[in-house]
């Protein structure tokens, strides 16, 4: 396994976590313009995007230790740029469906998986070479219906956990398809865990 850490939240850098992480690892450490929060992550990400491929090529499982979890798309177009269509499962409190027309606060880390369909490129998406994932391959794990204000969020969310539940219901999980056949090689999954401290700290692994 590549540990990867980015300790920023979003495009600022956070102080060390105290997390029992292994000596060897990935720190990224970038100087980052003085511009807005897109330009700041468009400077960072492609950096972690670059370190995910090299470590999926190197027949490793990258997983990415971060502040915030839009960092997530950063490890999708890694992914990507091997080849790989790859699903995402999404285990937080929060449903990160957010748009910059329809957030409260205008906190962008509550938009990465809205950004990941396809919304707004240009934003970010753009500049990792980001192909949007299809609506079909992104899992939300029992998102509380509170974290939606919009009847248009709470429509898309209802759906995806309707779907959960007809996946998980006799064993207790949901399993995504990567739709391969028995002859092909399986699609690593993006897994995304919200782990909660003082200050948030998230896990994005690849897992083969």
């Amino acid at each position: 396994m590549a540990i990867v850490s980015v300790l920023y939240h979003p495009g600022e850098r956070l102080p060390e976590p105290g997390l029992p992480l292994p000596p060897d690892l990935t720190a990224m450490e970038l100087p980052l313009p003085h511009g807005d929060v897109w330009q700041r992550l468009g400077v960072l990400y492609p950096a972690v995007a670059d370190e995910v491929a090299r470590a999926v090529d190197r027949g490793e499982v990258p997983t990415v230790v971060s502040g915030d979890c839009i960092v997530s798309l950063a490890v999708l177009a890694g992914l990507q740029r091997l080849g790989t269509e790859v699903p995402i499962v999404w285990f937080d409190a929060q449903g990160d469906v957010q748009t910059l027309e329809t957030t409260e606060s205008g906190y962008v880390g509550g938009m990465p998986v809205r950004i990941a369909v396809g919304y707004r490129p240009e934003l970010i998406a753009d500049r990792l070479g980001l192909r949007p994932l299809p609506e079909s391959r992104a899992l939300l794990v029992d998102i509380p219906m509170s974290t939606t204000a919009k009847p248009d969020h709470e429509c898309w969310l209802t759906c995806w956990r309707r779907a959960t539940r007809r996946a998980s219901r006799s064993a207790g999980t949901a399993t995504i398809s990567s739709g391969a056949t028995n002859d092909a090689r399986p699609s690593p999954v993006i897994l995304e865990t919200d782990r909660r401290t003082s200050r948030s700290r998230k896990c994005h692994t690849a897992m083969p």
